[in-house]
């Protein structure tokens, strides 16, 4: 399945991918209602041109019972690899499970520019 997701910010593109980028951010996902939660940053190597992220998450939404019979609450953790062009402002991203990669595989592309 493929799609695309446009998000609105009220600020430069530089300032969008520096709150990005932060690792106090990155870990603050963690929020009330979260169905996705922050277990640990792998890697984190930011410069002026290209910065490299490893972040490792764990699924912690309600599973149905039809879902739990095939996998296990316990198992679903991933760790998603970004690399970001600083200068361009753009950047890819893979997910790379810790189980089950044979039911459970993403990736794409991302980039922020300026609204006409």
């Amino acid at each position: 399945m493929k799609f695309d997701i446009t998000q609105r910010f009220d600020a430069a593109p530089t300032d969008v991918a520096a709150v990005y980028l932060d690792e106090s951010f990155i870990a603050e996902g963690n929020g009330p209602g979260a169905r996705i939660t922050y277990i640990e940053t792998l890697r984190h190597d930011v410069d002026d041109h290209l910065a490299v992220l490893y972040v490792r998450y764990r699924f912690v939404a309600h599973l149905p019972a039809a879902a739990r019979a095939i996998l296990s609450p316990d198992k679903l953790t991933w760790v998603e690899e970004s690399t970001h062009d600083q200068a361009a402002h753009s950047g890819v991203w893979l997910i790379r499970p810790d189980n089950y990669a044979d039911r459970f595989k993403a990736n794409g592309g991302f980039a922020l520019s300026v609204a006409p």
